[in-house]
């Protein structure tokens, strides 16, 4: 009895490995890329990108005809040294239409009535589009097997069946 209660009241110890710098390890931190968590981490430095400013189209009244609000980034995506291979390379594929052919990947805005929040929101808008190019696909996992002929046939029986069911409900059937 006093076992028991002795026991009861323990607590569980749990056993875990002792790891020290010199235990080896099966992987590695060194090697995984390291990608950014969100757009905003990522740094693009302003003095390697041409600004162009132009007159904004739609509704603005006499401000849209007098002033230059219209904000058009360019760079040149092989030359951007501030870019990895990876993030060029994919940046081609997903923005191939906004790139023209020179190179240069070509961004504009025009939402606001200044300068500054054209600038703003195209410096946003380019931030997105590497950071989507920076994203690394996940390996799909197959987690239903492959279909074989006996699946298939049980699948085309039970639809088979099914259809009999109906036609039978409905009144088109034969006998």
């Amino acid at each position: 009895m006093l076992f028991h209660f002795f026991a009861k009241t323990q607590p569980i110890l749990k056993i875990l490995p002792l790891v020290t710098p010199f235990t080896p390890l099966s992987f590695s931190f060194a090697t995984k890329k390291q990608q950014p968590l969100s757009p905003n981490e990522i740094q693009i430095p302003k003095d390697k990108i041409q600004l162009n400013f132009s007159r904004s189209s739609g509704p603005g009244g006499q401000n849209v005809n007098k002033v230059n609000t219209k904000v058009e980034l360019r760079f040149n995506v092989d030359s951007a040294d501030w870019l990895t291979l990876e993030v060029k390379k994919k940046l081609r594929e997903i923005h191939k239409n906004s790139i023209n052919l020179e190179g240069e990947l070509i961004v504009t805005s025009q939402v606001g009535r200044t300068q500054e929040r054209n600038r703003d929101d195209a410096f946003d808008k380019l931030r997105m589009m590497v950071f989507e190019a920076s994203l690394t696909e996940k390996e799909r996992e197959f987690l239903i097997p492959a279909e074989t002929e006996v699946l298939a046939k049980r699948r085309v029986e039970g639809k088979r069946r099914k259809s009999d069911i109906k036609k039978v409900r409905s009144g088109k059937f034969d006998y």
